[in-house]
Protein backbone atom coordinates (compact mmCIF):
# COMPACT_ATOMS: atom_id res chain seq x y z
CA UNK A 1 0.00 0.00 0.00
CA UNK A 2 1.58 3.66 -0.91
CA UNK A 3 -0.15 7.01 0.91
CA UNK A 4 0.19 10.28 -0.08
CA UNK A 5 2.56 11.34 2.24
CA UNK A 6 4.86 8.26 1.19
CA UNK A 7 4.14 9.08 -2.58
CA UNK A 8 5.02 12.63 -1.54
CA UNK A 9 8.18 11.74 0.22
CA UNK A 10 9.79 10.11 -2.93
CA UNK A 11 9.11 12.66 -5.64
CA UNK A 12 10.87 15.04 -3.08
CA UNK A 13 14.03 12.66 -3.39
CA UNK A 14 14.02 13.33 -6.86
CA UNK A 15 12.59 16.80 -7.30
CA UNK A 16 14.88 19.05 -4.59
CA UNK A 17 13.04 22.22 -4.85
CA UNK A 18 8.81 20.58 -3.83
CA UNK A 19 8.46 22.58 -0.87
CA UNK A 20 4.71 22.71 -0.48
CA UNK A 21 3.68 24.89 1.65
CA UNK A 22 -0.24 22.93 2.07
CA UNK A 23 -0.38 20.36 4.57
CA UNK A 24 -0.94 16.83 2.74
CA UNK A 25 -2.66 14.13 4.63
CA UNK A 26 -1.63 10.89 4.88
CA UNK A 27 -4.69 8.67 2.94
CA UNK A 28 -4.11 5.61 1.22
CA UNK A 29 -3.96 6.23 -2.73
CA UNK A 30 -6.78 3.95 -4.28
CA UNK A 31 -5.39 4.01 -7.84
CA UNK A 32 -3.98 1.03 -9.60
CA UNK A 33 -0.01 1.07 -9.42
CA UNK A 34 0.70 1.73 -12.65
CA UNK A 35 -1.13 4.91 -12.94
CA UNK A 36 0.79 5.33 -9.86
CA UNK A 37 3.77 5.15 -11.72
CA UNK A 38 2.44 7.41 -14.50
CA UNK A 39 1.63 10.20 -12.25
CA UNK A 40 5.12 9.59 -10.76
CA UNK A 41 7.15 10.22 -14.15
CA UNK A 42 4.78 12.93 -15.46
CA UNK A 43 6.17 15.02 -11.76
CA UNK A 44 9.50 14.25 -12.11
CA UNK A 45 8.97 14.90 -16.39
CA UNK A 46 6.94 18.59 -15.31
CA UNK A 47 10.19 19.52 -13.01
CA UNK A 48 12.54 19.37 -15.79
CA UNK A 49 10.53 21.18 -18.02
CA UNK A 50 8.01 23.37 -16.36
CA UNK A 51 8.15 26.24 -14.07
CA UNK A 52 7.54 25.04 -10.12
CA UNK A 53 3.65 26.40 -10.40
CA UNK A 54 2.37 24.14 -12.74
CA UNK A 55 4.04 21.04 -11.13
CA UNK A 56 3.15 21.85 -7.67
CA UNK A 57 -0.72 22.74 -8.09
CA UNK A 58 -1.22 19.45 -10.12
CA UNK A 59 0.48 17.60 -7.05
CA UNK A 60 -1.75 19.05 -4.31
CA UNK A 61 -5.13 18.80 -6.73
CA UNK A 62 -3.70 15.04 -7.15
CA UNK A 63 -3.04 14.05 -3.81
CA UNK A 64 -6.14 15.63 -1.70
CA UNK A 65 -8.16 13.25 -3.40
CA UNK A 66 -6.14 10.19 -4.77
CA UNK A 67 -8.81 8.37 -6.08
CA UNK A 68 -11.42 7.94 -9.31
CA UNK A 69 -13.40 10.34 -8.32
CA UNK A 70 -10.89 13.21 -8.82
CA UNK A 71 -11.40 14.83 -12.02
CA UNK A 72 -7.61 16.31 -11.73
CA UNK A 73 -5.99 12.39 -11.81
CA UNK A 74 -7.29 12.26 -15.03
CA UNK A 75 -5.99 15.22 -16.27
CA UNK A 76 -2.90 14.48 -14.75
CA UNK A 77 -3.22 11.19 -16.46
CA UNK A 78 -3.68 12.73 -20.17
CA UNK A 79 -0.69 14.45 -19.91
CA UNK A 80 1.35 11.69 -18.90
CA UNK A 81 -0.34 10.36 -22.12
CA UNK A 82 0.67 13.50 -24.57
CA UNK A 83 4.45 12.85 -22.79
CA UNK A 84 4.90 9.60 -23.37
CA UNK A 85 4.49 10.64 -27.09
CA UNK A 86 6.82 13.19 -27.12
CA UNK A 87 3.55 16.36 -28.19
CA UNK A 88 4.41 19.05 -26.86
CA UNK A 89 2.11 21.29 -24.94
CA UNK A 90 1.58 23.57 -22.47
CA UNK A 91 -0.92 23.09 -19.65
CA UNK A 92 -3.28 25.24 -17.80
CA UNK A 93 -3.19 28.19 -20.79
CA UNK A 94 -5.22 31.37 -20.17
CA UNK A 95 -8.35 31.63 -23.06
CA UNK A 96 -9.11 35.43 -23.14
CA UNK A 97 -12.96 35.81 -22.90
CA UNK A 98 -12.92 36.68 -26.53
CA UNK A 99 -12.28 33.31 -27.32
CA UNK A 100 -14.71 31.30 -25.26
CA UNK A 101 -18.13 31.58 -24.39
CA UNK A 102 -17.64 32.36 -20.86
CA UNK A 103 -19.44 35.64 -19.40
CA UNK A 104 -16.93 36.14 -17.42
CA UNK A 105 -14.42 38.97 -18.37
CA UNK A 106 -11.73 36.98 -17.11
CA UNK A 107 -12.17 34.16 -19.46
CA UNK A 108 -10.52 30.96 -18.00
CA UNK A 109 -7.63 28.15 -18.03
CA UNK A 110 -8.03 25.68 -20.51
CA UNK A 111 -6.50 22.75 -19.35
CA UNK A 112 -3.70 23.07 -22.04
CA UNK A 113 -2.80 24.08 -25.44
CA UNK A 114 -0.15 21.97 -27.88
CA UNK A 115 2.52 24.09 -28.92
CA UNK A 116 2.99 22.55 -32.67
CA UNK A 117 -0.55 23.62 -33.76
CA UNK A 118 -1.98 25.87 -31.27
CA UNK A 119 -4.51 23.31 -30.75
CA UNK A 120 -6.74 24.12 -27.38
CA UNK A 121 -7.81 21.00 -25.31
CA UNK A 122 -9.71 20.76 -22.02
CA UNK A 123 -10.29 17.18 -20.07
CA UNK A 124 -13.48 15.79 -18.94
CA UNK A 125 -13.31 12.99 -16.54
CA UNK A 126 -15.63 10.40 -18.54
CA UNK A 127 -17.83 7.38 -17.61
CA UNK A 128 -21.28 9.40 -17.98
CA UNK A 129 -24.26 7.87 -16.05
CA UNK A 130 -21.66 4.57 -14.74
CA UNK A 131 -19.62 6.07 -12.08
CA UNK A 132 -22.70 7.99 -11.12
CA UNK A 133 -24.88 5.01 -10.79
CA UNK A 134 -21.90 3.65 -8.35
CA UNK A 135 -22.13 6.78 -6.53
CA UNK A 136 -26.02 6.00 -6.06
CA UNK A 137 -25.71 2.97 -4.74
CA UNK A 138 -23.13 3.69 -2.50
CA UNK A 139 -24.95 6.50 -0.99
CA UNK A 140 -28.39 4.82 -0.52
CA UNK A 141 -25.87 2.12 1.30
CA UNK A 142 -25.21 4.52 4.00
CA UNK A 143 -29.08 4.90 4.67
CA UNK A 144 -29.98 1.72 4.79
CA UNK A 145 -29.65 -0.79 8.04
CA UNK A 146 -26.27 -2.19 8.28
CA UNK A 147 -27.61 -6.42 7.34
CA UNK A 148 -28.68 -5.23 3.56
CA UNK A 149 -26.30 -5.20 0.83
CA UNK A 150 -27.86 -2.82 -1.84
CA UNK A 151 -27.79 -4.21 -5.49
CA UNK A 152 -28.93 -1.93 -8.19
CA UNK A 153 -30.27 -3.51 -11.86
CA UNK A 154 -31.92 -2.35 -14.86
CA UNK A 155 -31.48 -0.10 -18.00
CA UNK A 156 -27.59 2.47 -17.62
CA UNK A 157 -28.75 4.37 -20.66
CA UNK A 158 -30.35 6.80 -18.13
CA UNK A 159 -28.97 10.07 -19.02
CA UNK A 160 -26.45 12.19 -16.28
CA UNK A 161 -28.92 14.98 -15.78
CA UNK A 162 -31.39 12.59 -14.79
CA UNK A 163 -29.40 10.75 -12.39
CA UNK A 164 -28.38 13.59 -10.39
CA UNK A 165 -31.93 15.25 -10.53
CA UNK A 166 -33.97 12.37 -10.08
CA UNK A 167 -31.53 10.37 -7.84
CA UNK A 168 -28.62 11.18 -6.31
CA UNK A 169 -30.24 14.59 -4.98
CA UNK A 170 -33.30 12.02 -3.16
CA UNK A 171 -31.26 9.75 -2.11
CA UNK A 172 -33.17 9.59 1.45
CA UNK A 173 -36.51 9.74 -0.15
CA UNK A 174 -35.77 6.21 -2.53
CA UNK A 175 -33.97 5.06 0.41
CA UNK A 176 -37.48 5.57 2.02
CA UNK A 177 -39.40 3.75 -0.46
CA UNK A 178 -36.47 0.51 -0.45
CA UNK A 179 -37.08 0.37 3.02
CA UNK A 180 -40.97 0.62 2.74
CA UNK A 181 -42.97 -2.00 4.02
CA UNK A 182 -44.73 -2.30 0.53
CA UNK A 183 -41.65 -2.96 -0.98
CA UNK A 184 -40.73 -6.34 1.32
CA UNK A 185 -39.88 -9.26 -0.42
CA UNK A 186 -39.15 -12.32 2.19
CA UNK A 187 -36.33 -11.23 3.58
CA UNK A 188 -35.35 -8.77 1.30
CA UNK A 189 -36.80 -5.28 -0.22
CA UNK A 190 -37.21 -4.44 -3.84
CA UNK A 191 -38.47 -1.17 -4.73
CA UNK A 192 -38.63 -0.16 -9.12
CA UNK A 193 -38.55 3.18 -10.74
CA UNK A 194 -40.64 2.38 -13.49
CA UNK A 195 -40.23 6.08 -14.99
CA UNK A 196 -36.27 5.32 -15.17
CA UNK A 197 -36.13 1.62 -15.54
CA UNK A 198 -34.33 1.06 -12.33
CA UNK A 199 -34.43 -1.48 -9.40
CA UNK A 200 -33.28 -1.43 -6.11
CA UNK A 201 -32.82 -4.09 -4.28
CA UNK A 202 -31.54 -4.44 -0.51
CA UNK A 203 -30.65 -7.39 0.37
CA UNK A 204 -30.47 -9.57 3.10
CA UNK A 205 -26.97 -10.52 4.36
CA UNK A 206 -27.99 -13.06 6.54
CA UNK A 207 -26.21 -16.54 5.22
CA UNK A 208 -25.97 -14.97 1.96
CA UNK A 209 -22.30 -14.08 0.17
CA UNK A 210 -22.37 -13.77 -2.88
CA UNK A 211 -24.91 -10.51 -4.40
CA UNK A 212 -25.89 -10.12 -8.12
CA UNK A 213 -27.40 -7.47 -10.17
CA UNK A 214 -28.60 -7.35 -14.07
CA UNK A 215 -28.11 -4.44 -16.28
CA UNK A 216 -28.29 -3.71 -19.75
CA UNK A 217 -27.11 -1.08 -22.41
CA UNK A 218 -28.15 0.28 -25.50
CA UNK A 219 -25.32 1.79 -27.04
CA UNK A 220 -28.15 4.13 -28.87
CA UNK A 221 -30.25 4.94 -26.28
CA UNK A 222 -27.34 6.33 -24.11
CA UNK A 223 -26.31 7.91 -26.87
CA UNK A 224 -29.54 10.14 -27.81
CA UNK A 225 -29.77 10.34 -23.60
CA UNK A 226 -26.38 12.07 -23.18
CA UNK A 227 -25.85 14.47 -26.13
CA UNK A 228 -26.27 17.32 -23.95
CA UNK A 229 -23.68 16.35 -21.72
CA UNK A 230 -20.71 18.46 -23.06
CA UNK A 231 -23.28 21.17 -23.01
CA UNK A 232 -22.96 21.45 -19.58
CA UNK A 233 -18.97 22.76 -20.15
CA UNK A 234 -20.08 25.29 -23.35
CA UNK A 235 -18.90 28.32 -21.94
CA UNK A 236 -15.44 26.50 -22.13
CA UNK A 237 -15.75 25.70 -25.81
CA UNK A 238 -13.25 28.13 -27.92
CA UNK A 239 -14.18 29.96 -30.92
CA UNK A 240 -11.28 30.92 -32.89
CA UNK A 241 -9.21 27.94 -32.24
CA UNK A 242 -9.39 24.50 -33.05
CA UNK A 243 -10.49 22.92 -29.31
CA UNK A 244 -10.16 19.10 -28.47
CA UNK A 245 -11.97 17.20 -25.58
CA UNK A 246 -9.81 14.60 -23.96
CA UNK A 247 -12.40 12.14 -22.22
CA UNK A 248 -10.19 10.04 -19.98
CA UNK A 249 -12.04 6.79 -18.34
CA UNK A 250 -10.23 3.40 -16.64
CA UNK A 251 -11.62 0.09 -15.19
CA UNK A 252 -12.57 2.01 -12.04
CA UNK A 253 -14.67 4.48 -13.89
CA UNK A 254 -16.34 2.86 -16.58
CA UNK A 255 -15.66 -1.06 -16.89
CA UNK A 256 -18.04 -1.60 -19.37
CA UNK A 257 -15.87 0.63 -21.75
CA UNK A 258 -12.80 -0.26 -20.50
CA UNK A 259 -12.87 -4.22 -20.14
CA UNK A 260 -14.93 -4.58 -23.44
CA UNK A 261 -13.52 -5.20 -26.87
CA UNK A 262 -12.47 -2.17 -28.62
CA UNK A 263 -15.24 -3.04 -31.35
CA UNK A 264 -18.08 -2.33 -28.61
CA UNK A 265 -16.25 1.10 -27.38
CA UNK A 266 -15.65 2.47 -30.62
CA UNK A 267 -19.48 1.99 -31.54
CA UNK A 268 -20.50 3.28 -28.56
CA UNK A 269 -18.78 6.37 -28.28
CA UNK A 270 -18.99 6.67 -32.43
CA UNK A 271 -23.15 7.01 -31.65
CA UNK A 272 -22.73 9.46 -28.75
CA UNK A 273 -20.35 11.90 -31.03
CA UNK A 274 -22.37 11.23 -34.30
CA UNK A 275 -25.29 12.88 -31.54
CA UNK A 276 -23.34 15.61 -31.08
CA UNK A 277 -21.64 16.42 -34.45
CA UNK A 278 -25.09 15.64 -36.30
CA UNK A 279 -27.28 16.66 -34.03
CA UNK A 280 -26.46 19.21 -31.55
CA UNK A 281 -25.29 21.67 -34.69
CA UNK A 282 -28.43 22.12 -35.81
CA UNK A 283 -30.07 22.66 -32.56
CA UNK A 284 -30.67 26.87 -33.29
CA UNK A 285 -33.95 26.77 -31.00
CA UNK A 286 -31.47 26.14 -27.83
CA UNK A 287 -29.41 28.14 -25.66
CA UNK A 288 -26.42 27.04 -24.02
CA UNK A 289 -27.30 28.52 -21.04
CA UNK A 290 -29.78 26.10 -20.41
CA UNK A 291 -27.28 23.45 -19.59
CA UNK A 292 -23.72 26.14 -18.33
CA UNK A 293 -25.00 28.95 -16.51
CA UNK A 294 -21.20 30.84 -16.59
CA UNK A 295 -22.24 30.94 -20.43
CA UNK A 296 -23.05 34.20 -22.41
CA UNK A 297 -26.31 34.44 -23.16
CA UNK A 298 -27.57 34.44 -26.62
CA UNK A 299 -25.54 31.32 -27.90
CA UNK A 300 -27.69 28.47 -28.84
CA UNK A 301 -26.61 24.62 -28.71
CA UNK A 302 -25.68 24.41 -32.51
CA UNK A 303 -23.01 27.32 -32.60
CA UNK A 304 -21.65 25.71 -29.13
CA UNK A 305 -21.13 22.40 -31.15
CA UNK A 306 -19.44 23.42 -34.29
CA UNK A 307 -16.85 24.81 -31.79
CA UNK A 308 -16.12 21.14 -30.93
CA UNK A 309 -13.08 20.11 -33.58
CA UNK A 310 -12.57 16.47 -32.14
CA UNK A 311 -13.31 14.02 -29.12
CA UNK A 312 -10.95 11.88 -27.60
CA UNK A 313 -11.46 9.19 -25.80
CA UNK A 314 -8.99 7.73 -24.04
CA UNK A 315 -8.37 4.54 -21.48
CA UNK A 316 -5.74 5.60 -19.01
CA UNK A 317 -6.42 2.11 -17.21
CA UNK A 318 -2.50 1.36 -18.08
CA UNK A 319 0.28 2.05 -20.85
CA UNK A 320 -1.00 0.35 -23.59
CA UNK A 321 1.28 -0.10 -26.90
CA UNK A 322 0.64 0.29 -30.40
CA UNK A 323 -1.07 -2.73 -31.13
CA UNK A 324 -3.18 -2.83 -28.05
CA UNK A 325 -3.91 1.33 -28.26
CA UNK A 326 -7.29 2.04 -26.37
CA UNK A 327 -7.70 5.65 -28.02
CA UNK A 328 -10.76 6.57 -29.83
CA UNK A 329 -11.03 9.90 -32.06
CA UNK A 330 -13.48 11.61 -33.69
CA UNK A 331 -13.82 14.68 -35.51
CA UNK A 332 -16.66 17.16 -35.88
CA UNK A 333 -17.16 17.30 -39.75
CA UNK A 334 -19.26 20.34 -38.75
CA UNK A 335 -16.66 22.09 -37.28
CA UNK A 336 -16.00 25.68 -37.72
CA UNK A 337 -12.29 25.22 -37.17
CA UNK A 338 -11.58 21.64 -38.07
CA UNK A 339 -7.93 20.20 -38.14
CA UNK A 340 -6.56 19.07 -40.99
CA UNK A 341 -5.59 15.33 -41.31
CA UNK A 342 -1.88 15.38 -40.90
CA UNK A 343 -2.09 16.68 -37.81
CA UNK A 344 -4.49 14.31 -36.79
CA UNK A 345 -2.15 11.34 -38.37
CA UNK A 346 0.76 12.61 -36.48
CA UNK A 347 -0.93 13.33 -32.98
CA UNK A 348 -2.87 10.10 -32.48
CA UNK A 349 -2.67 7.72 -35.41
CA UNK A 350 0.68 6.80 -35.39
CA UNK A 351 0.14 6.04 -31.62
CA UNK A 352 -2.47 3.57 -32.51
CA UNK A 353 -5.57 5.51 -32.07
CA UNK A 354 -8.71 4.40 -34.41
CA UNK A 355 -9.98 7.35 -35.87
CA UNK A 356 -13.43 8.68 -37.20
CA UNK A 357 -13.95 11.18 -39.15
CA UNK A 358 -17.54 10.85 -40.72
CA UNK A 359 -16.54 11.80 -44.14
CA UNK A 360 -19.60 9.50 -45.40
CA UNK A 361 -21.74 9.56 -42.66
CA UNK A 362 -22.44 13.77 -42.36
CA UNK A 363 -26.44 13.82 -42.49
Amino acid sequence: MITTLKFFNELKEKIPFLDIKKKILDVKIELPESQIKTLKDLFISWSKNLPEKYIKGLIVDVLKKPNSENGKVYEALVYAWLDRHDIRYLPQFHIDQNNCFKASKQGYDADGKIEENGLIFDVKQFGLTLPHIETLRRKLQEELPEEFYLTISGGKNISVQDIKTHFLEKTKDIAQCIMDEKSKLHTDYLYRDRKFGLEFRANSKENRLIFTSISEFDLFEWAENNQFYFMYHASQFCINSPYILFCPYDEQLASLFSTEDRERSFWAFRALCRRIFMNLTKMDERGITDFDRKAQNGISVATAAKKISAIVFLDVTEEFDYQNCRMFVFQNPNADCKIPRYQIDSLFRNAGATIEDFRFDNY
